[in-house]
């Protein structure tokens, strides 16, 4: 059993749920980063997702552009 005495609801930050119908380019996550500015990095088995706290921006990669994801 688990108590934390001293803690209200009020103090614990909602927990959201993002996935597919977010942005999110896939369900299954392989990792999450949070980097120093602020965005949230979620790599995924369909490429790397940037949400910025209002939606995703999706990075793959495309086949023949050396300057897309590897």
């Amino acid at each position: 059993m688990l108590t934390c005495s001293g803690v209200r609801a009020a103090d614990v930050p909602p927990v959201f749920y993002l996935g597919i119908e977010h942005g999110l380019s896939n369900n299954e996550v392989n990792c999450i980063y949070q980097s120093r500015n602020g965005y949230f990095w979620v790599g995924t088995f369909d490429g790397l997702n940037r949400y910025d706290g209002y939606g995703f921006r999706v990075y793959r990669q495309r086949i023949g552009d050396p300057g897309s994801l590897v």
